[in-house]
């Protein structure tokens, strides 16, 4: 048979192929470009990989064996879904039913959302038709992320809702976890503008907790109503640790004990319109009330555990929560959170106690009487008892009818500042209300600590031991607002007391202060008398800006040196032998401290002070002194100091001085001494130097010592030379030089005032000496009524004490070989701190100097600053 070509065929059948021809062609081009779109559909949405096997589609809906898809988020997010015997029945409103739903989702860590959204029912969009209104999930197997990290989330869930209008709507979602089955049951009724929410917790089939909830309008806003009752939970423990893998509630683990929670609470709120939010809370006004019962504790967040019974009911006027009915005993322990890292570690507690139960009797004033006690344990153990009555009805206001606050604590530790032991008792009363505070401390207000050290680089400079503070009849009063503390100034009378103060400038021993102090937010003044154990009495007032200038006047009352010299028992640099028993002493100070920069302004004034310094008696010591002080330079000030007499064995006085002496802190015995007056009566003549100035820091000091008027019978009366008496006027000059250490005369020159005078020695040891040796015997009868025209010398003093006199002496005895001139050169060595020493030992000084010498002699290698009185 030949077989047919296409020419060959029909004309009508030649057409029918090309148009089937084409046809397949277009039909293959739009499958082509479907499975494009879809592709470039499902990686838009970040679908990587969608699997769908069993399809069925039928009259009544569709049906797929598995459904598999895989997601990748443009945030990294990823997801893996797999849906086992899915069924979309689209019958009598539509039903979907999912028989296993598998789900692994795993997405980065996201930053805190913030304050939670508003939310709004009314504006809610309504449902789309074609939505199911029926959802059924029998089976449940998740993967999550939680606050745990992952969380594996097994069970079912049942959804009914009413189409578009969504009201009413009910669900039923069932659980597993250890073995334990949790059924949540949520019914929504009502509408948008008046919705109702029940909702109820069943653990194992036994119900466990029910809540019920209900908005609706009302003229002002809206209002908000609802019951929570949890009658018995005793799977409490298991279900706060499954909860706090979802929600990080504490580090601490909740001991896993089967004892009952039992929390019942109602509430009844009036909100502004429009969405809800929680900050809606904060001007709600309305009442509430609750009752619970905790056996085991109960993990607060960032609080630690609580345990106990709290029953409370309040009413609330915009936002301020009032007191209708309160009783609790609760226990809280593990405390923990940044409000506690917060404290130092000595006022950090481990656990409280907490006890409030109603108080019997009524009040006139309409209050609410309650009875508080707070108990805190570890490093800080404190007590706070109290009775307090607080406003039921605005405005708010809490009464402190009378509280005390005892407690103990292990340690503080503040800046600058170290307290061993610290403690308190405070008695007080006062009153609370919205806007300011104000409390009085009563009878006992004590605070104490068995020592308190002041440091500087860690080190301590100040010591106190067992310091008391007396508080009774202080104030304080406390303004603040919504942004914080406004206003805080406390004030009253204050007694602090210490049984010893230790500090390098002072001598250990008991110091106290009363007076009243005032302190706010800015600065510290205080006014008092300050006193120790020696009997100082001083004045003291305090101005300290906080952060700022300090600035502190002292006035020492008036010393009277008779009654014993607090100076020497306070001052540890107080001179070893220097001793005081006579006249009077006042002191002023005024110590001014900014940037951190000392300055100390310092003045003395004394009336005829007498006694002992070394081995030299004085009296009639009086005048003022200034002592100026800053961080570079000290300045003393004497503008008339006058000294009676000054004794070390000869009668010296009475002595003046003026002048200033300034000086470094690096160097303080190299400074610079200015005088306008400097004199002192001697022998019935005067020294003195004339006005002038020196250099301590140089080689040396040179004083030009002036000499008038000196009495020969003065100057005899005083040597103890036997046998030798005299008169005459002295004039000279002795050139003093000072060279750090020592005195020195170089080159002094004494002479007796023309006409002259009269010697006269008789000394039966000269006398007898005479006897063998003619030329003695001349000079010894010539000196018997000396008669001298002239008496010159030159004088010379070294380091070791040693005079040196080169004597000219010239005249006649009118008796011996008739009157012939006589002339005499000769060399006198005195060592002045020997006859000192014979002059003290004679009984011419108090029997306080005559002891200091004896020792003396009995220890030659003693230095005087070693000695002590």
């Amino acid at each position: 048979m030949t077989p047919l070509t296409a020419s060959a065929l029909p004309p009508k059948r030649r057409s029918r192929r090309r148009i089937a021809a084409w046809s397949a062609l277009l039909a293959l081009l739009l499958l082509a470009l479907l499975s494009l779109v879809w592709a470039r559909l499902l990686h838009g949405q970040g679908i990587e990989r969608l699997d769908l096997n069993g399809l069925r589609i039928g009259a009544d809906g569709v049906q797929a064996q598995r459904l598999s898809l895989q997601r990748r988020g443009a945030d990294g997010a990823r997801l893996y879904l797999v849906v086992d015997d899915l069924l979309l029945d689209w019958r009598d409103g539509g039903r979907l039913r999912i028989g296993q739903l598998n789900i692994d989702l795993d997405t980065p860590a996201q930053a805190d959302a913030g304050e939670a959204a508003a939310f709004d029912l009314a504006a809610l969009p309504e449902l789309p038709a074609w939505l199911p209104r029926r959802f059924d999930i029998q089976r449940i197997d998740a993967n999550l992320p939680c606050a745990a990290g992952r969380c594996a989330l097994l069970g079912s869930l049942s959804l009914r809702h009413a189409g578009a209008a969504v009201f009413p709507a009910s669900l039923e979602a069932n659980l597993e976890r250890d073995g334990r089955q949790v059924q949540l049951l949520g019914l929504l009724e009502g509408d948008r503008q008046a919705p109702r929410l029940s909702l109820g917790l069943a653990i194992d089939e036994q119900p466990r907790a029910s809540l019920r909830v209900a908005l609706a309008p009302s003229a002002d806003g809206q209002s908000l109503s609802g019951q929570l009752s949890v009658p018995n939970l005793q799977e409490a423990p298991w279900l706060v640790e499954w909860l706090g893998e979802w929600m990080l509630l504490g580090e601490r683990q909740v001991p896993l004990a089967p004892e009952a929670m039992q929390l019942a609470a109602d509430w009844q709120l009036q909100l502004p319109a429009g969405a809800l939010r929680a900050s809606d809370l904060g001007v709600a006004s309305g009442s509430a009330r609750v009752e619970a019962h905790l056996p085991q504790p109960w993990p607060l967040p960032d609080v630690g555990q609580v345990q106990g019974d709290l029953q409370l009911g309040a009413t609330a006027d915009r936002g301020h929560w009032l007191p209708g009915e309160v009783r609790a005993s609760l226990h809280l322990d593990n405390l923990a959170g940044s409000w506690r890292d917060a404290l130092p570690a000595g006022l950090r507690a481990d656990s409280l106690d907490l006890r409030i139960v109603p108080a019997e009797g009524p009040r006139s004033d309409g209050l609410l009487p309650f009875d508080l006690r707070l108990a805190s344990q570890g490093a800080l153990a404190a007590t706070l008892e109290a009775r307090l009555a607080s406003a039921t009805q605005p405005p708010w206001v809490l009464q402190i009818d009378s509280a005390r606050l005892r407690g103990q604590s292990t340690g503080l530790a503040l800046d600058g500042l170290r307290l061993s032991r610290p403690g308190l008792d405070l008695a007080f009363s006062g009153q609370v209300d919205q806007r300011q505070a104000r409390l009085l401390l009563g009878n006992p207000a004590q605070v104490h600590s068995e020592r308190v050290d002041l440091l500087d680089a860690g080190q301590s400079t100040l010591e106190l031991h067992a310091l008391d503070a007396k508080l009774a009849g202080v104030t304080l009063d406390a303004g603040y607002s919504d942004a914080g503390l406004e206003t805080f100034r406390t004030q009253g009378p204050a007694r602090l007391q210490t049984t010893q103060l230790r500090q390098a400038s002072l001598r250990p021993q008991g110091w106290s202060w009363q007076g009243k102090f005032d302190s706010d937010l800015a600065a510290l003044k205080a006014d008092g008398a300050l006193g120790n154990d020696a009997g100082l009495p001083a004045q003291v007032q305090l101005d300290y800006a906080y952060g700022g200038a300090l600035h502190l006047k002292a006035q020492v009352q008036e010393l009277f040196m008779r009654a014993g010299n607090p100076l020497a028992k306070t001052l540890a640099d107080w001179p070893a032998l220097l001793e005081l028993g006579d006249g009077r002493l006042r002191a002023h100070a005024q110590l001014d401290l900014r940037d951190g920069v000392p300055e100390l302004d310092l003045g003395l004034n004394a009336q005829n002070l007498g006694g002992i310094y070394d081995r030299v008696e004085l009296s009639g010591l009086s005048g003022d002194a200034r002592v100026t002080l800053n961080d570079k330079a000290l300045q003393l000030e004497l503008p008339d100091l006058r000294l009676g007499e000054l004794n070390p064995g000869l009668a010296i006085g009475p002595l003046r001085f003026a002048g200033r002496y300034r000086t470094s802190l690096q160097r303080p015995a190299a400074g610079r001494l200015d005088w306008q007056r400097a004199e002192t009566a001697l022998l019935g003549g005067r020294l003195w130097l004339e006005s002038g100035n020196g250099d301590l820091a140089a080689a040396g000091l040179d004083l030009p010592l002036q000499l008038r008027g000196l009495q020969l019978a003065e100057l005899f009366r005083a040597y103890p030379a036997e046998g030798l008496s005299g008169d005459g006027v002295l004039d000279g000059r002795l050139p003093l030089h000072w060279n750090g250490q020592a005195l020195r005369i170089d080159q002094g020159e004494v002479a007796a005032r023309p006409p002259g005078g009269m010697l006269r020695f008789h000394s039966p040891k000269i006398i007898a000496l005479a006897q063998a040796n003619p030329a003695m015997k001349l000079v010894a009868d010539a000196l018997e009524d000396f008669r001298y025209e002239l008496l010159s010398s030159a004088v010379s003093y070294d380091e070791a004490g040693k005079l040196m006199l080169n004597l000219r002496l010239n005249g006649r005895n009118p008796d011996l070989e008739r009157g012939r001139p006589f002339n005499f050169n000769i060399n006198l060595e005195e060592d002045i701190p020997a006859l000192l020493t014979s002059l003290q030992l004679s009984g011419r000084v108090s029997e306080t100097i005559q002891r200091r010498v004896q020792e003396r002699l009995q220890r030659p290698a003693a230095s005087p600053t070693e000695e002590k009185p």
